[in-house]
């Protein structure tokens, strides 16, 4: 069964990055079955999971979203040693099924080896990456046949759709696709049409923004049925 989420990436403009724990609670909120925890800079690895929280992720499927910023500004963050422990320590914590990494931010892709958890790997942006972008995703994960696959249709909007979910159905291990809805009512109207192509991946969606937070039980309800 495709399984629907939310992370908590889409309260960036409400709550501060170090409001991590207001902004699963305020997931908390609707009927979701997965919740993504964004740390979306290297400084938020440090900030403890209140009990509240943590009871409330003991009922849900929990993932983790990798570090892509440093500590202030926009610039891009390298992950190392040091920040893959603190990631796996947290998703074991939170007993987390994976941690979706940049690969492109990975000091060494070797060193994921070393740790016992499932690590997942997302599509980049072509401007971003001269290697990680989707159409040269198989390859890669072919060679790390441990890791599985995070599709970012958004990172690829310089292909068709109908090449996406083509060059996705080669990827052995898809665990999740992320999708933004820019138009809350448009999407409860027309997500059949619009978002079809999410049943035919058979993947777990990963809703990581919504433009109208007061229509968001009703976004949940249509992407179940849309996916199922």
């Amino acid at each position: 069964m495709v399984n629907i989420g939310l992370s908590t990436g889409m309260f960036h403009k409400f709550y501060g990055d170090e409001e991590i724990n207001r902004r699963i609670s305020h997931i908390s909120r609707w009927d979701v079955d997965v919740v993504e925890i964004l740390f979306s800079r290297l400084f938020m690895l440090n900030i403890p999971i209140n009990p509240e929280n943590k009871e409330f992720l003991k009922k849900k499927k929990v993932t983790i979203h990798a570090p892509f910023f440093v500590n202030e500004g926009y610039t891009f963050c390298m992950l190392g040693h040091d920040e893959i422990k603190k990631l796996v320590s947290i998703g074991k914590d939170l007993n987390a099924e994976y941690i979706v990494i940049h690969p492109n931010q990975v000091t060494d892709l070797s060193i994921l080896s070393d740790y016992d958890f499932k690590f997942v790997f997302e599509n980049i942006k072509p401007k971003l990456t001269d290697t990680y972008f989707l159409e040269n995703m198989k390859g890669i994960l072919d060679k790390f046949p441990d890791v599985g696959f995070a599709l970012d249709p958004g990172h690829s909007k310089h292909l068709p759709m109908d090449e996406i979910i083509a060059l996705t159905k080669k990827i052995k291990d898809l665990r999740e696709v992320h999708c933004r809805i820019y138009d809350s009512k448009d999407f409860i109207a027309n997500g059949d049409k619009t978002h079809s192509y999410l049943k035919t991946l058979n993947a777990n969606v990963l809703i990581e923004g919504v433009e109208d937070f007061t229509h968001v039980h009703e976004v949940i309800k249509k992407m179940r049925e849309i996916v199922r």
